[in-house]
C-alpha cells in the first residue's frame, strides 16, 4: 500500500525540520549550552511535554496505559545509551572510540538492520525487496560527499555498541508500533518527551557539575521557544508517522533528513557546481522515491507474473 500525499508530506516536513532547522537551532542553541547540554535538553523536553499534555488536557484524549508505557520507555533506552556512549560522558575509552562520519554511515543503513531482524524472524515486519537496495544506493551518496575514515582495530568495540544500539532502536520501534496502534501521537510524543527530560536530567547531575550563567540563560530565551516549537512538531511528526507509514518506509528518514541538509547546505550556498554533491542529491532523492513507492505486495511472483513459472 503506498503512502498518502499526507504522509507524504508529513515526511517531507519531518525530514525538513529535522535536518535543516534543527540543525540551524543546535548551531546556536546546543554550542552555547555545550557545558550544560543535557540540563537544556532536560528544559527543553519538559517543556514540550507540558505543552503537549495541555493539549491533550483540552482535547480530551485517552492517556497511555502501563504497558504503552514501556512501549515509550524501550524507545529512549537506545537514546539515552548513546549518550552515555559519546565521547563527552563516556569513561571507556574503547567504547567511544570510533568517529562520527563512521557512525552516522551505520545510522544511514538502519533499513539494512531493519530487514535483518525481519530475515531472522526477530520482528513481524515484511519489508519490499527494493528498501535495502535503495538503502544501499543512499549509502553510495553519502560516500560521495563525505569522505569516510577507515576503521581502526581499536575501534571495532565501539562500533559492535553503536550496532547493538541500532538493532535494539529498530526492535523498538516495531515494538512501540505494535502497541501504540490505539492511541494518538499527541499522547505517545508527550510522553516520550516527558521521559526523555527525566533522563536527561538524571544524566545531568552525574556529568554535568558546572553551573548555568544566568545571563546565558536570558540570552538564550528566544532560540529556547523555537526550540520547544520545533521539538514538539519533531516528536508529534515522528510519532504519527510511526504510526501510518510502513517501518520499511519509515526507517529511511535518517536519509530523508540528512538529503533535505545537503540541499541547503550546498545546493542554496554553492550552487549546482560541485558533481559529487549533484549527484549524491540525486541518487539519495531518487533512492527516497524508490522506498516511499515499495510495496510488498507489487513484488509477489503474481505481481512480477511469474506466478507461472
Amino acid at each position: 500500500m503506498r503512502p498518502t500525499r499526507r504522509i507524504v508530506f508529513s515526511f517531507i516536513a519531518l525530514a525538513f525540520l529535522q535536518g535543516n532547522v534543527g540543525s540551524a537551532l543546535s548551531q546556536y542553541y546546543d554550542q552555547s549550552m555545550a557545558n550544560r547540554y543535557l540540563s537544556a535538553t532536560a528544559l527543553v523536553s519538559f517543556l514540550g511535554a507540558g505543552v503537549l499534555f495541555a493539549w491533550i488536557f483540552v482535547r480530551g484524549r485517552r492517556m497511555l496505559n502501563m504497558r504503552q508505557w514501556g512501549a515509550i520507555l524501550l524507545l529512549s533506552v537506545p537514546q539515552m545509551a548513546g549518550i552515555l556512549l559519546s565521547p563527552q560522558y563516556s569513561h571507556i575509552r574503547w567504547l567511544s572510540g570510533a568517529g562520527w562520519d563512521t557512525l552516522f554511515l551505520l545510522t544511514l543503513a538502519m533499513p539494512l538492520w531493519l530487514a535483518l531482524l525481519a530475515a531472522l524472524q526477530i520482528i513481524p515486519v515484511e519489508v519490499p525487496r527494493s528498501i535495502p537496495a535503495a538503502a544501499i544506493a543512499g549509502l553510495s551518496a553519502f560516500f560521495l560527499v563525505v569522505p569516510v575514515t577507515a576503521v581502526r582495530v581499536e575501534q571495532v568495540p565501539s562500533l559492535i555498541a553503536h550496532l547493538l544500539l541500532l538493532l535494539l532502536t529498530v526492535y523498538s520501534w516495531s515494538f512501540a508500533r505494535q502497541h501504540l496502534a490505539s492511541v494518538t501521537a499527541a499522547p505517545a510524543a508527550a510522553c516520550s518527551l516527558l521521559l526523555n527530560a527525566i533522563s536527561s536530567l538524571i544524566l545531568s547531575f552525574l556529568f554535568e557539575r558546572s553551573s548555568a550563567n544566568a545571563y546565558l540563560w536570558n540570552a538564550l530565551a528566544l532560540p529556547m521557544l523555537f526550540k520547544v516549537a520545533v521539538l514538539v512538531a519533531t516528536t508529534w511528526l515522528w510519532f504519527w508517522l510511526l504510526k501510518h507509514m510502513t517501518l520499511a518506509a519509515f526507517s529511511m528518514n535518517v536519509l530523508a533528513m540528512w538529503t533535505s541538509a545537503i540541499l541547503s547546505s550546498f545546493v542554496f550556498a554553492t550552487g549546482f557546481f560541485l558533481w559529487r554533491v549533484d549527484f549524491a542529491i540525486m541518487i539519495a532523492v531518487t533512492s527516497l522515491v524508490v522506498a516511499l513507492r515499495a510495496s510488498v505486495e507489487e513484488e509477489q511472483p503474481v505481481a512480477l507474473g511469474l506466478a507461472q513459472l
